[in-house]
């Protein structure tokens, strides 16, 4: 009913407006001009007393028949708001870093020998075992070399036996005994040298592992010490990541970590910190973690991203709030909070120190002591001391 009569009187007022805008073409001069606007805010305040009369009178006959009438419209002036509470409990801020897998057992294959590259048993993606036979260098020069030397050897020992008879016969000299002696050991020595050379032409993987990348193939030349293959260990992982210095005491040596593998449909893995590193990078004043991770069935590739998750602070019986209701001004944070009377209910602004803040919720270091009702649908539209209904 207010309504209505409101825009009565408003439209009453226009059309009144327009019915002296003629009246104001004839004024010629401010006085009159003046004179005529006191007419008219006169004219009205005297409509505005009248309407407001009527107004009473209505609402007071309309109470015959609804006596809570005045108090629906008092409660129809109440901002409409919804509540939370605030809560202690403990509190528990975790930090998440970017961090990679890595591998420690990265081997190279390698040749002590030079020379080209007989044979290569292995290929790409496949698994060899510490030991394994995995190729071979050309020892063909060597063998020869070798046949030659036991004919020498087989010459030098029969004369060496010769010598020997007639030495045993007093016949000769201890010089040409002595020679023969030494020519055949001499020999000897020689052939064992090079059948260890040759030994060294076989080539055999220095650990277990799937063969990552294969450098020199079958029939070409490889050099002493040169790389032949690449073996990487994928089941012996780590996740290496590089943690701000300001957690340097919230990270240790065998603290718990969650380690989470995006690419993998996020596979979590809950493991202890196995390294801390010992110097900070004065670069990006960070320092080193490693983590050892599964990798059962094998999914996990080194170099795969990975994020690395731990507690960075801990609160007991903390008072924590939803963090979308800390409201700022030039005067701090704050919240509103419902304040219970008798009659009434009215929102209250509180200023607050808040701490940090972790999924959604914010703790709260004073202002605040836990249990208070927290405006929360509205809390942008009251204002102090206003009078709320609560809506749940």
């Amino acid at each position: 009913m207010n309504q209505y009569l409101f825009i009565t009187l408003l439209s009453f007022c226009l059309l009144s407006l327009n019915s002296c805008g003629s009246d104001d073409s004839k004024a010629d001069t401010p006085e009159a001009k003046k004179a005529l606007l006191e007419q008219q805010i006169k004219e009205k305040k005297s409509d505005l007393a009248k309407l407001s009369s009527d107004l009473q009178k209505l609402e007071g006959e309309y109470l015959t028949y609804d006596p809570d009438y005045l108090k629906k419209q008092e409660e129809s002036k109440k901002r409409i708001i919804t509540t939370d509470s605030v809560r202690v409990k403990n509190f528990d801020q975790f930090v998440e870093f970017q961090g990679q897998v890595q591998t420690k057992d990265d081997f190279m294959i390698s040749s002590d020998m030079g020379g080209v590259l007989k044979s290569l048993t292995i290929k790409e993606g496949q698994y060899v075992k510490r030991g394994q036979l995995v190729g071979r260098v050309d020892d063909d020069v060597m063998q020869k070399n070798v046949d030659e030397l036991n004919l020498k050897l087989n010459l030098a020992q029969d004369i060496f036996q010769r010598r020997e008879k007639l030495w045993n016969q007093n016949i000769g000299s201890e010089i040409e005994f002595i020679q023969a002696k030494n020519n055949v050991e001499s020999l000897q020595k020689s052939i064992a040298t090079l059948q260890a050379q040759r030994g060294k032409t076989n080539i055999y993987a220095p650990n277990s592992g799937v063969v990552e990348e294969i450098f020199t193939n079958q029939g070409e030349v490889a050099g002493p010490g040169s790389p032949i293959a690449k073996i990487i260990n994928t089941s012996n992982l780590q996740v290496v990541a590089d943690i701000p210095e300001n957690y340097l005491t919230s990270v240790k040596r065998g603290s718990t970590v969650k380690v989470v593998l995006p690419a993998l449909d996020n596979e979590e893995q809950t493991v202890k910190v196995s390294k801390i590193g010992s110097m900070i990078d004065p670069n990006n004043r960070t320092f080193q973690i490693e983590v050892p991770i599964s990798n059962k069935g094998g999914k996990v590739k080194p170099n795969l991203m990975a994020m690395v998750e731990f507690k960075a602070s801990g609160s007991n019986n903390a008072v924590v709030i939803p963090t979308n209701l800390v409201q700022n001004s030039l005067e701090g944070d704050f919240v509103f909070i419902v304040e219970k009377s008798d009659t009434s209910q009215v929102a209250k602004k509180v200023q607050i120190e808040v701490g940090d803040s972790y999924e959604g919720e914010t703790l709260v270091l004073s202002g605040l002591k836990g249990g208070e009702i927290l405006v929360a649908d509205g809390s942008n539209l009251v204002r102090d001391g206003e009078r709320v209904k609560i809506l749940r």
